[in-house]
């Protein structure tokens, strides 16, 4: 069963409680190529734990080809995410190598192909709303002209 939560705080009370952009531990909403079996999950095999499926709210999937861009969309357009749940000895090291994959841009520099953003989710397991990072498209207008990946499930599409 998929559950689903909305992509971005809405409630102002929630931005002090997000996430910073250094902090390590907290899950992983991945929808692409970082998927299991989907060609780059070997970058956090053995390093965090596939988690459930869930949809968030307020992003759309672009195709890109080889792999898919999420950016922000209306409220009523969601992405199927897979939650991963990083291990503590090896979480600084995942988000070193997940940011290097995901191509975003060092602190202080700007050009990255995505950003890393903090976004709620409902945790099945603990029953409650959590924090994961999303990897996002820095530039929407990259997206012009791909097709929309209408089901939001990149392993689902056509």
């Amino acid at each position: 069963m998929l559950h689903s939560a909305t992509a971005t705080p809405r409630d102002p009370r929630l931005d002090a409680a997000m996430p910073h952009l250094g902090e390590t531990g907290i899950a992983y909403a991945v929808y692409g190529t970082l998927r299991p079996l989907m060609g780059n999950d070997h970058v956090w095999e053995g390093r965090a734990e596939a988690g459930a499926l869930t949809r968030l709210h307020g992003l759309a999937m672009y195709d890109q080809g080889y792999f898919p861009f999420a950016v922000d969309a209306a409220p009523d357009s969601s992405i199927v995410v897979q939650i991963l749940k990083p291990h503590a000895a090896t979480a600084a090291a995942l988000q070193r190598d997940l940011d290097r994959l995901e191509g975003v841009a060092r602190p202080g520099r700007s050009g990255g192909l995505y950003e890393r953003r903090a976004v709620r989710y409902f945790d099945q397991e603990e029953q409650s709303l959590r924090w994961a990072w999303v990897y996002l498209c820095t530039n929407p207008s990259r997206v012009q002209g791909l097709p929309l990946v209408a089901s939001g499930d990149w392993c689902a599409r056509g």
